[in-house]
């Protein structure tokens, strides 16, 4: 049928995992697929983002853009984010999320305590996922994790 990219969430647990054929999941794997972006979304909405978007997207929207005065904040929280999902998707995880949401409105609520908190629950989810996702990168094949 069709393939599915798909971003699992807590920040996505942070991942893409290609699903074949997203109709034959089981229902579980689906459940787990949504509760997990609702979380992803929930998070940026505390962090003043747009309640439909995802904080990965969030962040490559505005690191994406050429100007503004907070461009270094967003290509270092990037860089973070980035770096946490390569194993299980390569480079460039954050501006593919803001690609596959095309029609969603990122919010420009750039005030500093949105943004703090933004920085702290990332530091909080991406350091523990990094280590985990390095940790089974060398068993990608075997648990079926494709680029």
């Amino acid at each position: 049928m069709f393939n599915f990219i798909v971003s699992l969430s807590v920040e996505d647990p942070f991942f893409y995992i290609r699903f074949k054929h997203m109709d034959h999941q089981p229902k579980k794997m689906r459940y787990l697929f949504n509760l997990l972006v609702s979380i992803d979304q929930l998070g940026n909405t505390i962090c003043g983002g747009n309640p439909d978007c995802t904080i990965s997207a969030r962040i490559g929207y505005f690191a994406s853009l050429k100007t503004g005065i907070y461009r270094y904040y967003w290509k270092f929280v990037e860089s973070i984010v980035d770096f946490t999902f390569w194993p299980l998707q390569g480079p460039g995880h954050c501006f593919k999320a803001y690609q596959n949401d095309p029609g969603d409105v990122v919010n420009n609520n750039n005030v500093a305590f949105f943004r703090l908190i933004m920085t702290f629950f990332i530091m909080a989810t991406c350091i523990p996922m990094s280590a985990f996702f390095y940790l089974i990168y060398p068993f990608r094949k075997l648990l079926k994790l494709e680029r």
